[in-house]
């Protein structure tokens, strides 16, 4: 995950947070804390979710979590008094309250279609009929949002979103998560797709549709 928020790129990949060309040094468990913000934003994260997540399986001592987020306070000049980026909700937990935008790599895997190809990112890729989606489906038989595709390297994960008529590979609905294999046909609603991992540049596809 890359994310721009005030004059600040934090990077999950690489591990960093920069601002301007200075890198700003946070310990590990403050680094995670601003990647779970982040990723959760605007919706603030109670204090036992935190603490699950950032020391799983481990007692902490009270003050723990308070003094991470000290850290990322300091580490980004955004004193609780005056807070712009991390708010702390009363009772409750903390929230990353900065506007922020983010940021995917164009990966090199493709969903291969009757009439197109479609580039997907690294990260989620959404399907459906929605403008949203990036893997846009112009089909009745598509729902708004139908399936996401999360792709990392050249692994690709695809997930049913409830949709109406269903996602299916090779032939079997799923009913969860599925990873997906090179070649493997995708049918959403009525329109058929091919997943193909990391791309050749130099090979031209070819989409071959059921019954050909």
């Amino acid at each position: 995950m890359r994310t721009l928020f005030d004059t600040y790129v934090f990077d999950s990949g690489q591990r960093s947070l920069v601002r301007g060309d200075e890198p700003i040094h946070l310990t590990p468990k403050a680094f995670q804390l601003l990647e779970i913000l982040l990723r959760e934003r605007p919706q603030a994260v109670s204090r036992p979710d935190l603490v699950r997540e950032l020391w799983p399986a481990t007692f902490v001592a009270d003050g723990s979590l308070a003094n991470l987020a000290s850290e990322l306070r300091t580490a980004l000049s955004d004193p609780p008094g005056e807070a712009k980026l991390l708010r702390t909700v009363h009772r409750f937990g903390y929230a990353f309250c900065g506007a922020a935008r983010d940021e995917q790599a164009v990966s090199r895997c493709r969903l291969l279609g009757p009439d197109r190809d479609f580039p997907l990112l690294e990260g989620e890729n959404l399907i459906g009929r929605g403008t949203e989606c990036g893997v846009r489906v112009a089909s009745s038989t598509v729902s708004r949002v139908h399936a996401r595709l999360r792709v990392q390297g050249s692994q690709g994960t695809l997930e049913d979103m409830d949709s109406k008529n269903g996602t299916y590979v090779g032939g079997t609905r799923l009913s969860e998560p599925t990873p997906l294999s090179p070649g493997d046909e995708i049918r959403v609603g009525s329109v058929r797709l091919v997943w193909q991992g990391t791309r050749n540049e130099s090979a031209t596809d070819t989409y071959h549709a059921a019954g050909d």
